[in-house]
């Protein structure tokens, strides 16, 4: 009982990260409900996908729930390398907030150099609204990795394989999304194909790729 009850007070820090989180994705869906049933219809919504050319993807719903992205998509990296080490992640808070720091900065480098190469290429327009769809479906992504997460820290059933299952599921749900992104803007693609077999190999798949080996 004792040891249950410790267990319960070295996990408020994860427990106050999950209820900001679950109170960041009602606050969006209460104050913007149509932009939120948009966003759950995104891939299947093309009257969503064409409006999305005014919104841009900074604006405040955007920004809330990209922080709660970053916040929850950090915790589940965080919770994976730390159960697949066999290590307490209970007493890691701070492990926690360098990976966070370390996935912001990875996130924002890769959303600057994505608009100087649409810059550079001369296809702003294409750019944007391909990192539009990225970070909207990050988003979406986000809120059922909030689910897994409170399961794996509350459910006291998390393996390492149910871990590494979740963690290819994720990645290849990530890469499927961006294959339907692409199919939408093949023409524009198909214009300039070198460039952007160079900049997916480089910019989309060794990043990931990377990080992955050296957590591993």
């Amino acid at each position: 009982m004792e040891t249950t009850l410790k267990t319960i007070i070295n996990k408020d820090w994860i427990t106050l990260l999950l209820v900001l989180s679950f109170l960041i994705i009602a606050l969006s869906k209460f104050f913007y409900s149509e932009k939120f049933q948009g966003l759950v219809s995104f891939f299947t919504s093309e009257k969503f996908a064409s409006r999305s050319k005014d919104r841009g993807p900074l604006n405040v719903f955007n920004f809330l729930l990209s922080a709660h992205q970053i916040t929850i998509l950090s915790l589940f990296l965080f919770l994976w390398y730390t159960i697949s080490r066999g290590e307490d992640y209970t007493k890691q808070p701070e492990l926690y907030v360098n990976i966070l720091v370390g996935y912001l900065i990875f996130e924002i480098a890769k959303i600057f150099i994505d608009k100087v190469i649409g810059y550079l290429l001369n296809v702003q327009g294409v750019m944007q609204l391909y990192l539009y769809r990225k970070i909207s479906f990050k988003n979406l992504l986000s809120v059922f990795v909030l689910i897994l997460c409170f399961f794996i820290v509350y459910g006291d059933f998390a393996t390492i394989q149910l871990l590494q299952i979740s963690l290819w599921v994720i990645i290849g749900l990530y890469f499927i999304s961006l294959a339907m992104t692409i199919s939408k803007y093949q023409d524009q693609i198909l214009s300039l194909p070198s460039y952007f077999i160079l900049y997916f190999c480089t910019l989309e798949i060794a990043p990931y790729y990377i990080v992955y080996h050296l957590a591993t």
